[in-house]
């Protein structure tokens, strides 16, 4: 199983009215429906899913925190063996979890990838968390907790050994 942040800038996308449409093109890839079967989405922190309000909601975050520069958004992907013996609702039941277990603090959207050999889960977090304005910090650390938490909800199956890959910039 391999856990990864993608290294990517998700800053400069600035549109007309100042906003930043970095959120909407990103949430429109993970959530696609021919790589999600247009049943294996999910979110937390969200009042509705609608991909114009979740991007809405994590500009509006941003702006109450005054938290504008930088990257908009953390994208995560966690990839499956191919040779698992998982189901597509358990991976989607082990994004749930995750995505739960990060929307205690952040808005998080995923969606699981099932149109490739490797079945895997994309997350895009909210930089900036909804309680108390403090900022995400991606490390190995939290990809090990997310990985503590799939092995809880999954547990019995074999997942393929830990790999982690954390960009440069997140050091």
């Amino acid at each position: 199983m391999i856990l990864k942040y993608v290294d990517e800038d998700y800053s400069d996308e600035i549109i007309f009215d100042g906003r930043n449409n970095v959120v909407k093109r990103v949430l429109g890839y993970i959530t696609n429906v021919h790589k999600t079967l247009e049943r294996y989405t999910g979110c937390v922190g969200f009042p509705e899913y609608d991909i114009d309000i979740m991007e809405e909601s994590f500009y509006a975050v941003q702006i109450l925190y005054g938290k504008l520069e930088g990257d908009k958004l953390v994208h995560m992907v966690i990839s499956f063996p191919v040779n698992t013996d998982l189901s597509d609702e358990q991976i989607m039941y082990a994004g749930q979890a995750v995505a739960v277990y990060i929307g205690e603090r952040f808005q998080v959207v995923f969606g699981v990838h099932l149109d490739e050999e490797s079945r895997h889960i994309h997350f895009v977090i909210n930089p900036v968390s909804f309680v108390n304005g403090e900022v995400y910090k991606p490390n190995t650390t939290k990809l090990r907790e997310y990985y503590g938490v799939i092995c809880d909800v999954l547990r019995g199956y074999w997942l393929g050994d830990f790999v982690y890959d954390v960009p440069e910039k997140y050091r």
